[in-house]
């Protein structure tokens, strides 16, 4: 099949001699928003959870530009771990990163101490702008602990559609890699990075999908909202719009009580993942 000419969807930002801390319980967020960072000549750290990341900057005193800090993570969460720096008098920038975009959320961030907001999913080019800023501004003197306004803040929804056209469109696994990227260095990302996550990201939840639905035999319904929720935050980020949507869904059946929309919703997932692993294999075999 021919492919496509396709153009460069983020704008270049220089980020040379800034250290990020990204701290995120998915894996696959870590390693996109590294990628993207790196490729603008940052420096990346990573943490699995809060609690790892208190570590880095209060014990082990790592110094770094600016914190993206997940707000929903297991052992310690992004508000609790912005708390406890905040209280140490830790004055590094927070981004605040969050699939949640309810009222007061934001507030709830800022009341945390966390001095900006982005949310799931993740538009990359204001990821990439809102680094450079925090990183630039006087955060000292502006930030604060209180829910009231602060001009501080600044806010990015995410609702600019950075997308590729198509999941389908591009060749299999084997034909693209994640590159290695130096540190320092700009390096062209390569124009299907992001298929290349959205291809993992389909088959992890293709597997993960029936584990989903013995959580829900059993009753542990909170094993399934907390992977909902990664997954909406992730899907939309690497252009699985439909996979987001769903997701969401889900959580909010959860939250709402209603089993049977849960269990629908976790096979129209099912056959989204199946259909896209269909069209992958039968449209460019290996």
């Amino acid at each position: 099949c021919a492919v496509e000419t396709r153009t460069k969807k983020f704008q270049k930002v220089d980020l040379r001699s800034k250290r990020v801390l990204v701290v995120d319980d998915s894996e696959a967020n870590r390693k996109l928003i590294s990628l993207l960072i790196k490729d603008s000549g940052g420096e990346v750290l990573t943490a699995s959870n809060g609690q790892e990341a208190v570590k880095l900057l209060l014990a082990q005193k790592v110094s770094v530009d600016v914190v993206l800090m997940d707000m929903q993570m297991p052992v310690m969460d992004g508000y609790s771990a912005a708390r406890l720096l905040r209280e140490s008098d830790c004055p590094v920038p927070i981004v605040a990163l969050t699939a949640n975009a309810m009222v007061g959320d934001e507030a709830k961030c800022r009341q945390a101490g966390c001095t900006h907001y982005l949310t799931k999913p993740i538009d990359l080019n204001a990821l990439l702008h809102i680094v450079k800023d925090a990183t630039e501004e006087n955060l000292l003197s502006n930030r604060t602990r209180d829910a009231e306004p602060s001009p501080s803040i600044e806010r990015f929804d995410s609702a600019a559609n950075l997308s590729p056209a198509s999941l389908l469109e591009y060749g299999s696994d084997a034909d693209v890699g994640i590159p290695q990227i130096a540190v320092g260095r700009f390096t062209a990302l390569p124009d299907d990075w992001l298929q290349s996550f959205a291809r993992d990201l389909i088959d992890r939840v293709s597997t993960l999908i029936p584990s989903l639905i013995a959580a829900c035999d059993a009753g542990n319904y909170a094993e399934v909202a907390s992977e909902a929720h990664r997954i909406k935050g992730s899907g939309g980020t690497v252009g699985l719009d439909e996979l987001s949507v769903l997701a969401e869904r889900c959580e909010d059946a959860i939250a709402n009580s209603n089993i049977d929309q849960i269990y629908e919703t976790l096979e129209e997932m099912q056959r989204f993942v199946a259909c896209a692993q269909l069209n992958k294999s039968t449209t460019h075999p290996i």
